[in-house]
Protein backbone atom coordinates (compact mmCIF):
# COMPACT_ATOMS: atom_id res chain seq x y z
CA UNK A 1 0.00 0.00 0.00
CA UNK A 2 1.28 3.23 -0.93
CA UNK A 3 2.16 5.47 2.01
CA UNK A 4 -0.18 8.76 2.64
CA UNK A 5 2.04 12.00 2.35
CA UNK A 6 1.06 14.67 4.65
CA UNK A 7 -0.16 17.75 2.11
CA UNK A 8 1.43 21.17 2.13
CA UNK A 9 0.78 24.06 0.31
CA UNK A 10 3.07 26.79 0.31
CA UNK A 11 2.01 30.06 -1.10
CA UNK A 12 4.08 32.84 -1.80
CA UNK A 13 4.90 35.59 -5.31
CA UNK A 14 8.21 34.96 -4.72
CA UNK A 15 9.20 31.76 -7.12
CA UNK A 16 12.40 31.54 -4.98
CA UNK A 17 11.11 30.88 -1.44
CA UNK A 18 8.54 28.76 -3.35
CA UNK A 19 11.79 26.48 -4.55
CA UNK A 20 13.96 27.31 -0.49
CA UNK A 21 10.67 25.16 0.35
CA UNK A 22 10.41 22.57 -2.25
CA UNK A 23 14.28 21.86 -1.04
CA UNK A 24 12.88 21.77 2.48
CA UNK A 25 10.41 19.10 2.18
CA UNK A 26 12.10 16.38 1.29
CA UNK A 27 9.23 14.62 -1.69
CA UNK A 28 9.65 11.41 0.00
CA UNK A 29 8.21 12.98 3.17
CA UNK A 30 5.97 15.49 2.11
CA UNK A 31 3.62 16.35 -0.85
CA UNK A 32 4.13 19.88 -1.82
CA UNK A 33 1.37 21.86 -3.44
CA UNK A 34 2.69 25.75 -4.22
CA UNK A 35 0.31 28.84 -4.79
CA UNK A 36 1.44 32.47 -6.20
CA UNK A 37 -0.85 34.35 -4.50
CA UNK A 38 -3.78 34.01 -1.68
CA UNK A 39 -6.35 33.96 -4.57
CA UNK A 40 -5.11 31.15 -6.37
CA UNK A 41 -4.58 29.29 -3.05
CA UNK A 42 -7.81 30.01 -2.14
CA UNK A 43 -9.37 28.26 -5.22
CA UNK A 44 -6.56 24.86 -4.69
CA UNK A 45 -8.21 25.13 -1.10
CA UNK A 46 -11.79 25.46 -1.72
CA UNK A 47 -11.40 21.93 -4.12
CA UNK A 48 -8.46 19.86 -1.81
CA UNK A 49 -7.64 19.31 1.78
CA UNK A 50 -4.41 20.22 2.67
CA UNK A 51 -2.78 19.01 6.43
CA UNK A 52 -0.49 22.12 6.63
CA UNK A 53 -0.60 25.81 4.95
CA UNK A 54 2.07 28.04 4.82
CA UNK A 55 1.84 31.16 3.64
CA UNK A 56 3.51 34.97 3.32
CA UNK A 57 1.64 37.47 4.11
CA UNK A 58 1.87 40.67 1.50
CA UNK A 59 1.07 39.15 -1.55
CA UNK A 60 -0.82 40.56 -4.81
CA UNK A 61 -4.50 39.96 -5.43
CA UNK A 62 -5.18 38.23 -2.01
CA UNK A 63 -2.72 38.94 1.00
CA UNK A 64 -1.98 35.96 3.57
CA UNK A 65 -4.28 37.09 6.02
CA UNK A 66 -7.65 37.78 4.04
CA UNK A 67 -6.48 33.92 2.71
CA UNK A 68 -6.27 32.99 6.44
CA UNK A 69 -9.92 34.61 6.99
CA UNK A 70 -11.35 32.49 4.07
CA UNK A 71 -10.23 29.61 5.18
CA UNK A 72 -11.51 29.95 8.21
CA UNK A 73 -14.87 30.96 7.07
CA UNK A 74 -14.99 28.08 5.17
CA UNK A 75 -14.28 25.97 8.03
CA UNK A 76 -10.93 24.86 7.04
CA UNK A 77 -9.25 24.32 10.14
CA UNK A 78 -5.96 23.18 9.64
CA UNK A 79 -2.49 24.41 11.33
CA UNK A 80 -1.39 27.48 9.05
CA UNK A 81 1.84 29.06 9.54
CA UNK A 82 2.39 32.69 7.95
CA UNK A 83 5.76 33.95 7.14
CA UNK A 84 6.74 37.47 6.91
CA UNK A 85 9.76 39.59 7.26
CA UNK A 86 7.34 42.44 8.57
CA UNK A 87 5.52 40.36 11.24
CA UNK A 88 5.45 43.18 13.92
CA UNK A 89 2.97 45.32 11.33
CA UNK A 90 0.98 42.88 11.23
CA UNK A 91 1.04 41.80 14.77
CA UNK A 92 -2.69 42.76 16.37
CA UNK A 93 -4.17 41.16 12.94
CA UNK A 94 -1.90 37.94 13.30
CA UNK A 95 -3.61 37.61 17.11
CA UNK A 96 -7.04 37.60 16.48
CA UNK A 97 -7.02 34.99 13.63
CA UNK A 98 -6.88 31.14 15.36
CA UNK A 99 -4.88 27.95 14.97
CA UNK A 100 -1.98 30.75 12.93
CA UNK A 101 1.71 30.14 14.06
CA UNK A 102 4.27 32.81 12.29
CA UNK A 103 7.91 32.35 11.26
CA UNK A 104 9.91 35.27 10.47
CA UNK A 105 12.04 35.75 7.04
CA UNK A 106 14.87 34.72 6.66
CA UNK A 107 13.68 31.52 7.98
CA UNK A 108 15.51 28.60 8.90
CA UNK A 109 15.06 25.20 7.32
CA UNK A 110 15.21 23.17 10.28
CA UNK A 111 13.03 25.68 12.07
CA UNK A 112 10.33 25.60 9.43
CA UNK A 113 10.57 21.39 9.71
CA UNK A 114 10.31 21.20 13.43
CA UNK A 115 7.60 23.35 13.73
CA UNK A 116 5.55 21.62 10.75
CA UNK A 117 6.20 17.87 12.70
CA UNK A 118 4.99 19.10 15.87
CA UNK A 119 1.96 20.48 14.32
CA UNK A 120 1.47 17.47 12.06
CA UNK A 121 1.79 15.05 15.19
CA UNK A 122 0.02 16.46 17.53
CA UNK A 123 0.55 18.04 21.31
CA UNK A 124 3.00 16.56 23.49
CA UNK A 125 1.58 14.12 26.04
CA UNK A 126 1.76 16.65 28.89
CA UNK A 127 -0.42 19.24 26.81
CA UNK A 128 -2.95 16.55 25.55
CA UNK A 129 -4.95 15.50 28.51
CA UNK A 130 -7.39 17.61 31.73
CA UNK A 131 -6.30 21.15 31.70
CA UNK A 132 -4.54 21.51 34.60
CA UNK A 133 -4.51 24.87 35.08
CA UNK A 134 -1.33 25.80 33.93
CA UNK A 135 -2.21 25.31 30.04
CA UNK A 136 -2.92 28.21 27.33
CA UNK A 137 -6.64 27.93 26.71
CA UNK A 138 -9.01 29.95 24.81
CA UNK A 139 -11.83 30.74 26.88
CA UNK A 140 -15.50 31.74 25.82
CA UNK A 141 -17.31 35.08 28.25
CA UNK A 142 -20.70 36.50 28.20
CA UNK A 143 -21.35 40.21 28.89
CA UNK A 144 -21.35 40.64 32.14
CA UNK A 145 -18.59 38.22 33.46
CA UNK A 146 -16.07 39.46 35.47
CA UNK A 147 -12.77 38.17 34.57
CA UNK A 148 -10.34 40.21 37.08
CA UNK A 149 -10.88 41.43 40.04
CA UNK A 150 -9.36 43.37 41.82
CA UNK A 151 -9.61 41.73 45.29
CA UNK A 152 -9.16 38.33 44.23
CA UNK A 153 -5.23 37.46 42.95
CA UNK A 154 -5.20 36.68 39.63
CA UNK A 155 -1.80 34.74 37.95
CA UNK A 156 -3.14 34.47 34.69
CA UNK A 157 -3.07 36.77 31.51
CA UNK A 158 -5.49 37.31 29.22
CA UNK A 159 -5.53 38.34 25.41
CA UNK A 160 -8.98 39.99 24.01
CA UNK A 161 -9.57 38.37 20.56
CA UNK A 162 -13.57 39.31 20.76
CA UNK A 163 -15.35 41.42 22.80
CA UNK A 164 -14.72 44.51 25.16
CA UNK A 165 -14.29 45.06 28.41
CA UNK A 166 -14.61 47.97 31.28
CA UNK A 167 -11.96 48.40 34.16
CA UNK A 168 -12.76 50.15 36.80
CA UNK A 169 -11.70 50.69 40.69
CA UNK A 170 -12.62 51.35 43.65
CA UNK A 171 -11.74 54.47 45.11
CA UNK A 172 -11.27 55.95 48.92
CA UNK A 173 -15.04 55.67 49.46
CA UNK A 174 -15.88 51.99 47.95
CA UNK A 175 -17.18 53.78 44.60
CA UNK A 176 -16.67 52.24 41.64
CA UNK A 177 -14.83 54.30 39.15
CA UNK A 178 -14.11 53.39 35.43
CA UNK A 179 -10.61 53.84 34.38
CA UNK A 180 -11.00 52.70 30.79
CA UNK A 181 -11.88 50.04 28.28
CA UNK A 182 -10.25 46.93 26.91
CA UNK A 183 -10.60 45.40 23.34
CA UNK A 184 -9.16 43.07 20.83
CA UNK A 185 -5.90 42.74 20.17
CA UNK A 186 -5.34 44.10 24.17
CA UNK A 187 -4.08 42.54 27.38
CA UNK A 188 -5.81 42.54 30.83
CA UNK A 189 -3.79 41.18 33.92
CA UNK A 190 -0.36 42.12 32.98
CA UNK A 191 0.30 44.02 35.92
CA UNK A 192 -1.01 41.38 38.40
CA UNK A 193 0.37 38.38 36.50
CA UNK A 194 4.35 39.91 36.31
CA UNK A 195 4.40 41.50 39.77
CA UNK A 196 2.39 38.57 41.67
CA UNK A 197 0.04 41.22 42.70
CA UNK A 198 -4.30 41.28 42.93
CA UNK A 199 -5.26 43.53 39.91
CA UNK A 200 -4.91 46.74 39.69
CA UNK A 201 -8.67 47.22 38.68
CA UNK A 202 -11.99 44.83 37.87
CA UNK A 203 -12.74 43.80 34.26
CA UNK A 204 -16.33 43.38 33.55
CA UNK A 205 -16.90 41.98 30.08
CA UNK A 206 -19.59 44.70 28.36
CA UNK A 207 -20.37 42.30 25.45
CA UNK A 208 -19.96 38.31 24.42
CA UNK A 209 -16.64 37.37 23.35
CA UNK A 210 -13.66 34.87 23.39
CA UNK A 211 -10.07 35.23 25.19
CA UNK A 212 -7.17 33.12 25.29
CA UNK A 213 -5.75 32.69 28.96
CA UNK A 214 -1.89 32.69 29.53
CA UNK A 215 -0.73 31.21 32.79
CA UNK A 216 2.20 32.66 34.23
CA UNK A 217 3.91 29.61 33.94
CA UNK A 218 4.02 29.95 30.04
CA UNK A 219 4.97 33.66 30.04
CA UNK A 220 8.70 33.16 29.87
CA UNK A 221 8.48 29.99 27.65
CA UNK A 222 6.05 32.38 25.00
CA UNK A 223 8.22 35.05 24.95
CA UNK A 224 11.24 33.33 23.67
CA UNK A 225 8.69 31.71 20.67
CA UNK A 226 7.23 34.78 20.16
CA UNK A 227 8.99 37.68 20.59
CA UNK A 228 6.21 39.58 19.67
CA UNK A 229 4.25 39.74 22.44
CA UNK A 230 7.40 41.63 24.30
CA UNK A 231 5.99 44.96 21.98
CA UNK A 232 2.82 44.41 22.78
CA UNK A 233 3.52 44.03 26.60
CA UNK A 234 5.38 47.02 26.10
CA UNK A 235 2.23 48.96 24.16
CA UNK A 236 0.12 47.79 27.09
CA UNK A 237 2.20 49.57 29.80
CA UNK A 238 2.30 52.46 27.71
CA UNK A 239 -1.34 52.75 26.97
CA UNK A 240 -2.41 52.11 31.03
CA UNK A 241 0.57 54.72 31.93
CA UNK A 242 -0.75 57.55 29.48
CA UNK A 243 -4.50 56.71 30.82
CA UNK A 244 -3.19 57.13 34.33
CA UNK A 245 -0.97 59.99 33.83
CA UNK A 246 -4.24 61.97 32.10
CA UNK A 247 -6.69 60.98 34.67
CA UNK A 248 -3.87 62.51 37.83
CA UNK A 249 -3.77 65.82 35.25
CA UNK A 250 -8.11 65.41 35.22
CA UNK A 251 -7.81 65.05 39.07
CA UNK A 252 -5.36 68.02 39.52
CA UNK A 253 -7.75 70.57 37.07
CA UNK A 254 -10.48 69.48 39.02
CA UNK A 255 -9.16 70.31 42.43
Amino acid sequence: MEKKLPKIMAVDDDPEILDVLNDIFDKTQFRLITSSDGLEASMKARNESFDIIISDIRMPKMDGLEFVKNLRKAKKNMPIFLISASLEEYASEIDLLENVNVIAKPFKASEILRQVNEALTGPSPDESGPKDGNAIEEIRFKKGDMILDESKPSKDIFLVKEGRFRLSRKNKNGQSIEIGMVGPGEILGELSSLLNATPTASAVAIANGLLVKIPTTKIDQLMKDQPKWFKILIQTYCTRLDDVTSMLAETKRVD
